[in-house]
């Protein structure tokens, strides 16, 4: 079966009226002659009509033929043989997502990558930090592959949460996918450093450790002042809300990355002292996203490096403490935090999250980039040839019939 590419090129056959045209409006032009008798014959103003018959029909046809193998090799016509269904259902086009996380450094090594792309055809590498968007991409890559049996390699860690039931379900069907964990083990002894929390007692440092067996996490409070939060409002309502805070439970406050509260403030507007995106963007973004204050009105800002939060709500409502709260929750990225996680997505979850490539669907000729038209634009070539020659031998023939003429 035959199938086009670019159907949409067949509107160049038209162009095929050209030589046409000028075959009809080519004037053949006999040799001029005086006779005697010419005097005898009265003049008219009307002269006989009659169809005129193309000059050289067959250097016509030849040049039609040119026109019409050029339009339909642009067209890019598509032979579906069962070798060619064979050849493309024998090449993988392969994916490889390489986890270049904290916690995957070192682990994913030089070889395991070379190994993983060595028989792709087409092949892409994806360097990434975060495993689970990747896979939207290397799918969308996939999708635009030529034919061929497509699957996505994982090479990673795989930390507990990196990867989840859901996004491997985003990944179309039919396209495998390979997950290659390389980490030292479950349980491997790690240390988080040292947070600053606030808790009733005031400011705390938090330990934690990790390692096969058990977690150690220690408690110990914190020297030095209370600084890097500012709530503009009446001294005992800024100690209300920081009682109330504390006892919830958030990050403390750090001087440099210093926060700046304002309530009851609908028509204050705060503008960034510099489009630079420090961290107030970033923790403004994740400030905004926080469901507990989802109906707050708050403008947010940066301004000369601090977090500037303005907020249409009463500073002794709980709307407000909520935001105090979600304000300094905001500062630290969670995803720094989450790299300090020893648990692992166990071996079997992986197996059976993963999935052999299937055949190229019927369809998939669709993206192929391939095209027999070579064929069609060497018959083109090849008949440019045999019009050069017919053409002179034309020409030829007409200057000697000119000259038994003359």
């Amino acid at each position: 079966m035959i199938v086009w590419l670019y159907p949409a090129a067949w509107a160049s056959l038209l162009a095929v009226a050209g030589p046409m045209i000028v075959h009809l409006l080519r004037r053949q032009r006999a040799p001029r002659m005086v006779l005697p008798t010419v005097r005898f014959i009265l003049l008219r103003d009307q002269s006989a009509v009659r169809v005129r018959m193309p000059s050289d029909p067959g250097l016509l046809l030849l040049r039609a033929a040119i026109i019409a193998c050029a339009a339909l090799a642009l067209a890019r016509p598509l032979f579906l043989s069962d070798a060619r269904s064979a050849a493309w259902a024998q090449r993988t086009a392969r994916a490889v997502i390489v986890d270049r996380s904290d916690s995957a450094r070192g682990f994913v090594s030089d070889e395991a990558v070379t190994a993983a792309t060595l028989s792709g055809d087409p092949v892409i590498e994806i360097e990434t930090v975060d495993v689970a968007s990747s896979l939207k991409r290397a799918s969308t890559w996939l999708s635009q592959s030529p034919p061929a049996r497509r699957e996505i390699v994982v090479l990673s860690d795989f930390q507990h949460g990196s990867l989840t039931g859901a996004d491997v379900r985003t990944v179309p069907k039919g396209i495998g996918l390979r997950l290659i964990p390389f980490a030292p083990g479950t349980g491997a002894a790690r240390d988080v450093p040292s947070i600053r929390m606030l808790a009733t007692d005031g400011v705390l440092n938090v330990r934690a450790h990790f390692d096969a067996e058990r977690t150690v996490v220690s408690y110990q409070p914190a020297a030095g002042p209370f600084e890097g939060l500012d709530i503009v409002a009446p001294p005992p309502i800024v100690d209300r809300l920081n009682r109330v805070v504390s006892r919830v439970g958030a990050f403390a406050p750090s001087p440099t990355q210093p926060v700046v509260l304002r309530f009851q403030q609908p028509g204050l507007a705060t503008t960034p002292s510099s489009p630079v995106r420090d961290w107030t963007f970033a923790a403004g973004q994740r400030l905004l996203r926080t469901p507990a204050i989802a109906g707050v009105p708050v403008k947010v800002a940066g301004v000369a490096r601090a977090l500037v939060i303005d907020a249409d709500v009463d500073a002794q409502s709980l709307e407000a403490a909520e935001l105090v709260k979600a304000a300094l929750d905001a500062r630290p990225d969670p995803e720094a935090l989450a790299e300090f996680e020893t648990a692992r997505i166990p071996a079997t979850v992986l197996a059976g999250w993963s999935r052999e490539p299937e055949s190229p669907e019927p369809e998939a000729w669709q993206q192929s980039d391939e095209s027999d038209g070579r064929w069609l634009w060497a018959a083109a070539l090849m008949l440019l040839g045999v019009e050069s020659v017919v053409r002179r031998s034309a020409g030829a023939v007409g200057e000697r019939e000119a000259a038994r003429a003359a």
